[in-house]
């Protein structure tokens, strides 16, 4: 009877024991369920802020498209007033020439009228520059530019030949009377204006240079055979306005 109540026992304990064991890794299976749990949780939020940044930067990407057709539509309406600038320029080019030929002509007004009527005018060609600053020497050989009947009548005494011989020295109906290479000097202002032609600013054909480039000019013409011709308008014996004349 004893051993019975032994084996019963041991029986219990053993019960126990294992009770006591399940128990033991059902506490363990609920801890680690509940940081697997704590672990899913923080998962869930990151996932959940990465769902945010996703959205926010949707978001933002369209606005940014928005703003990239606004600027394509602000370069397309540029580019078109780029163009239509272009084709103004020729036109914006030559108003300016018009401005600048207008004030060299207003100033070469003012300098000739406010010294009326000591302005004195010489036609001729220049044989020379010399010297500068206030001492500087221009040289001119003056010529007559005649028309009509008068360039009849010099050509006629000029060349001994008669009226209608005297038509084909003037094919351009005007005749530039030479009385020789005669040489007049005259100074030359400090504030002489030069005014030259120039073909290819048709249709206003004058620049003005300098009296530094109109010497260089007249070194080029040395060696040519027609040399070109001026209107100098000297004022108390100095040239204040040199302009060269147009020959068809």
């Amino acid at each position: 009877m004893k051993n019975k109540f032994k084996i019963l026992a041991l029986v219990l304990i053993s019960i126990l024991s294992v009770v006591s064991c399940k128990q033991q890794v059902l506490e363990e299976t609920k801890e680690e369920s509940a940081v697997s749990l704590e672990g899913y949780t923080e998962l869930a939020d990151q996932l959940s802020q990465i769902k945010k940044d996703i959205d926010q930067l949707k978001e933002e990407n369209q606005s940014l498209s928005h703003q990239l057709v606004n600027l394509k539509e602000t370069n397309s309406m540029l580019k078109e007033k780029i163009e239509k600038l272009i084709d103004y320029e020729p036109v914006i080019d030559d108003m300016e020439n018009h401005f600048t030929y207008l004030d060299k002509k207003i100033l070469r007004s003012m300098i000739l009228v406010d010294k009326l009527p000591s302005v004195q005018k010489v036609l001729g060609r220049i044989n020379v520059i010399r010297g500068g600053g206030q001492h500087q020497l221009i040289y001119v050989d003056p010529v007559e530019w005649l028309s009509d009947d008068e360039a009849v009548k010099a050509i006629q005494a000029d060349k001994n030949v008669s009226k209608e011989e005297a038509d084909g020295y003037m094919p351009n109906g005007f005749y530039i009377r030479d009385f020789g290479n005669e040489n007049v000097a005259y100074i030359m202002s400090s504030e002489c204006m030069v005014s030259v032609i120039d073909l290819n600013l048709y249709p206003y054909m004058e620049k003005w240079i300098g009296l530094g480039d109109l010497a260089s000019e007249i070194e080029k013409q040395e060696a040519e055979e027609f040399k070109d011709i001026y209107n100098f308008y000297v004022i108390d014996g100095k040239v204040v306005l040199i302009e060269e004349l147009y020959i068809p």
